[in-house]
């Protein structure tokens, strides 16, 4: 059923940044036109977050295509490798990081969020078709599903996110700030932690729907690196080694997470001042001392950690129900494909059936008038009323068996079915040119003897 599925991935985590960028370095609109190009693929989805990047295609030449451009970017698409996926695999996949279970954050709402509009840029696109229409459909729904029937999502587990729920707590009560928004940041270093800290603060300002910029100021070390990050809120940068009191005064939040072996911040730079500071280095970037000052709350990372830790314990403890959600949806989502493709054929077959009947018909009213035994209108409405009745009770008994095998995955049977109604559909199409041609010689005889008479 999932034959001509396939679909290749791509993870900062596992691919590292430079070949991360490489691999998503192209527009996703050009991507899929691109994979649309190619011989062999009918249909064409593309994922793309800051961390995952997932091309899925559907097609008799699936497979291979993405085999070829991960051996281009240089990756691993051999069979023991996760990186390419083939049939079941594919859906499996998908289904999962719906549910945010293939998440660096685990159970994270953004992802859903974020599959909704690759779906809808590609059905904007008419890059898909049905198969890959109703597979990312069913994702859809098993990640709203998972996240209302479970505890997945609930609490924070985001590093980021941990941190701008304390502050929140501890803003109003030691400088009087209400909303992050409106407090001024200042952020030491930009490494790993410190950018989680800035993304979740310019996620939290994009949900509030503010049309403001946070005020922010990015302290580093390296100048280009403190640039690059402030650049994500439109904040400022500054030199680690320019950091002065001024900064310190104008601020109401600071974060550190620097890599510095010595202390950034003693208790002679905080005293004075009205802040709320988390440290979450590790060796500390704060002298502890600070801890003591009335006007100042010092946050640890450890404080933050036990939050964080409590969170996802909270959500591992669902994951056993999400992937409950995830097989019974599968069931479904099979038995749904397998519907369709049944549905497929059988509408071919009626409509062939029923354009044959209705030449027919109209063959032997033809007749009927030529020997001026023309049927009344309600006459003809109940013949053609019957016609169609009876080539319907006629297919109704091969269409039931037909759906009755693909409901219970009886692919034996199915494929057995199918081959015999394509074969039915051609021997009709065979028989509808044979006698356009016979009628058309006809008319062309008949033509000729008037012509010689």
């Amino acid at each position: 059923m999932y034959d001509d599925v396939a679909g290749l991935r791509f993870t900062l985590e596992e691919d590292g940044f430079e070949r991360f960028e490489i691999a998503c370095s192209h527009e996703e609109s050009s991507v899929r036109s691109f994979l649309l190009g190619k011989d062999g693929v009918d249909e064409a989805l593309v994922l793309r977050t800051c961390q995952r990047y997932e091309l899925y295609l559907h097609g008799p030449e699936a497979a291979a295509v993405l085999k070829g451009l991960g051996r281009k970017i240089g990756v691993d698409v051999s069979p023991d490798s996760d990186r390419l996926l083939v049939g079941n695999s594919v859906v499996e996949h998908l289904l999962r990081v719906a549910c945010g279970l293939e998440s660096g954050v685990l159970g994270e709402d953004e992802i859903l969020g974020q599959l909704r509009g690759a779906y809808k840029r590609a059905s904007e696109a008419d890059a898909l078709g049905d198969t890959l229409d109703t597979i990312a459909l069913k994702a859809l729904r098993v990640g709203e599903r998972a996240r209302t029937e479970t505890r997945i999502n609930e609490g924070r587990v985001s590093l980021g996110s941990v941190t701008l729920d304390r502050a929140r707590e501890e803003l109003p009560e030691v400088s009087g700030v209400d909303e992050l928004q409106d407090a001024n940041v200042l952020v030491v270093g930009a490494g790993e932690v410190a950018q989680l800290v800035v993304k979740a603060l310019a996620h939290r300002i994009a949900v509030d729907d503010t049309d403001d910029e946070a005020s922010l100021t990015v302290a580093n070390r390296t100048l280009e690196n403190a640039e690059e990050l402030a650049a994500v809120v439109g904040g400022e940068a500054v030199a680690l080694v320019d950091l002065g009191d001024d900064h310190l005064s104008a601020a109401d939040l600071v974060v550190t997470a620097t890599g510095a072996d010595d202390r950034v911040l003693s208790i002679a730079d905080l005293v004075g001042h009205e802040l709320v500071v988390f440290d979450l280095a590790n060796p500390r970037d704060v002298d502890p001392a600070v801890d003591d000052l009335d006007d100042v709350a010092l946050v640890t990372i450890e404080d933050v950690l036990s939050v964080r830790n409590d969170g996802l314990q909270q959500r591992e403890a669902a994951i056993p129900a999400v992937e409950e959600i995830i097989a019974e949806e599968r069931v479904r989502l099979a038995e749904q494909l397998r519907a369709e493709e049944v549905d497929d054929t059988l509408s071919q077959i009626y409509s062939r059936a029923h354009e044959r009947r209705e030449a027919e018909f109209e063959r032997a009213l033809d007749r009927l008038d030529a020997e001026s035994e023309q049927l009344t209108p309600e006459q003809e409405a109940a013949m053609r009323d019957f016609s169609e009745a009876l080539v319907n009770k006629l297919l109704h008994p091969k269409t039931t068996a037909l759906r009755q095998a693909a409901a219970t995955d009886d692919r034996e049977t199915v494929d057995a079915w199918l081959t015999l109604f394509d074969r039915t559909v051609d021997e009709i199409a065979v028989d509808d040119v044979r006698e356009k041609s016979e009628c058309d010689a006809e008319e062309s005889t008949s033509e000729a003897d008037a012509e010689t008479r």
